[in-house]
């Protein structure tokens, strides 16, 4: 009888994490919950100035945070990838989205004070940022395997996806106004930090019970070998070539696109100056509201900050990574709504990373600065299309958030790798370009052959 009673209790409790109840948010206020979320965590205006303040502000050279800074991310990057599938299934989606959300947080609290070349201080920070991360990568959707109800869960993982990518852009081009206009980075970094703590206190309102994953769990690292052999067919093979191919690149883009743009503002063009006026002028809207922020942020430090005539002769990375995230976008969503054939991915997919090593290279190649800005746009919105089109094919594995977790410890181990042979080849911005150009050829091909295997 007790053991009866004992068995019906277990499946009251999993009933109260599962359907809301006075304890619990109801499904009204859990969607409410995870919007609010992913706004906050989302906002953060600093992330596009992130290697510009390194060199600017911090005064390391390009060579500091590109061969003594950098291996550090990717170092990290590669061990959380690791672990984090494994913190998943031990402490279940909020402790572990608590977990990311603090890693984050300390990021920007760290670049708040404003260490002045300090390598120490240096490596903390790149080891965190890339933690955070990796770790992010796994979690994206896993929350939304908290809904009481399985319709409620598509539909806010849809229109999470869209609130991100809005929230996303908008951070990018308030987080280029706010530095126009206070013309240091200390103001976006504030607002990051106040943003994460948002969604920090946001995130705890949430169920606190493990998350039952389906289909997920590994039992210890001995079963690892028989788990991947599970879980990688030769179609979820080749899907993982391509999602690295395409992580590669995006991160790739990421690192280097900021140098590039650095080091082509030395040399003056007078359609920069043109284009950089047209843009201003586009994004005057947003232009009062970070005028705002930045009032504001000088009443509660005390700071006076000027805010007097615009500089244009400036390079523009915000505006420049809000647009490529808007095309990126909207061409994620226009691939999500054509009904292609499962055959015909690899294909689109071989396309799309075709398309992003092309104008990748020629992003190596041009001295520019206004074409760089072009074919940085480019290269980010097909690299960013290539990994949605491989993220959905991969999302209908049961063992989605360990392949993602694996395939992030392949793309880290890919870069630290790359990171080495640039520092022992000496190699410029071109040639870092051209090795990811080769490795992305690699691994677009190898997916092409294990497919048709």
């Amino acid at each position: 009888m007790s053991h009866k009673s004992n068995h019906k209790s277990i499946i009251t409790v999993k009933k109260k994490y599962l359907f809301a109840n006075e304890k619990y948010p109801p499904m009204s206020k859990w969607s409410t919950i995870i919007y609010i979320f992913y706004m906050s965590k989302t906002f953060t205006p600093f992330l596009s100035f992130m290697v510009p303040y390194l060199i600017e502000s911090c005064k390391f050279t390009n060579k500091d945070v590109y061969n003594k800074l950098n291996p550090f991310f990717f170092i990290s990057s590669l061990i959380m990838s690791l672990v984090s599938f494994y913190v998943v299934e031990k402490f279940g989606n909020i402790i572990s989205l608590v977990i990311d959300t603090i890693l984050e947080l300390l990021v920007y609290l760290l670049f708040f004070l404003r260490p002045e070349r300090s390598f120490l201080m240096g490596i903390v920070v790149c080891s965190l940022h890339g933690a955070s991360t990796s770790m992010n990568s796994v979690l994206k959707n896993i929350i939304i395997s908290t809904a009481p109800d399985r319709n409620e869960s598509r539909k806010v993982m849809a229109n999470t996806q869209t609130l991100k990518n809005v929230v996303n852009i908008f951070s990018s081009w308030i987080g280029q106004d706010i530095y126009i206009h206070s013309k240091e980075h200390r103001v976006n970094i504030f607002y990051s930090i106040v943003s994460l703590v948002v969604s920090l206190v946001v995130v705890t309102l949430l169920p606190h019970g493990k998350a039952i994953i389906k289909g997920e769990s590994i039992g210890s690292y001995r079963n690892l070998g028989n788990y991947i052999m599970k879980a990688y067919d030769s179609k979820t093979l080749s899907y993982s070539l391509m999602y690295v191919s395409s992580s590669i690149l995006s991160i790739c883009l990421s690192f280097f696109a900021a140098r590039s743009f650095l080091e082509r503002k030395k040399k003056a063009e007078s359609n920069v100056l043109f284009l950089n006026r047209i843009t201003f002028k586009l994004m005057k809207p947003f232009r009062w509201i970070s005028y705002c922020l930045v009032k504001f942020y000088s009443l509660i430090s005390f700071t006076p900050l000027t805010t007097g005539r615009e500089n244009q002769d400036i390079v523009i990375h915000g505006y420049v990574d809000g647009f490529a995230k808007l095309f990126s976008a909207l061409l994620g969503y226009l691939i999500t709504k054509i009904d292609f054939s499962e055959s015909s991915l690899p294909s689109v997919s071989m396309i799309l990373n075709i398309a992003t090593m092309a104008s990748l290279y020629l992003l190596g190649t041009t001295s520019s600065l206004v074409f760089s800005y072009m074919f940085f746009i480019i290269s980010y919105s097909f690299s960013s299309a290539a990994k949605v089109l491989v993220l959905v094919l991969l999302y209908r594995n049961e063992k989605k958030s360990f392949i993602i977790s694996l395939n992030m410890f392949f793309s880290s181990l890919i870069h630290i790798l790359l990171s080495y042979v640039s520092l022992y080849m000496n190699c410029n911005v071109q040639t870092r370009f051209l090795l990811y150009f080769v490795m992305c050829f690699v691994l677009v091909s190898g997916s092409v052959i294990v497919y048709k295997l």
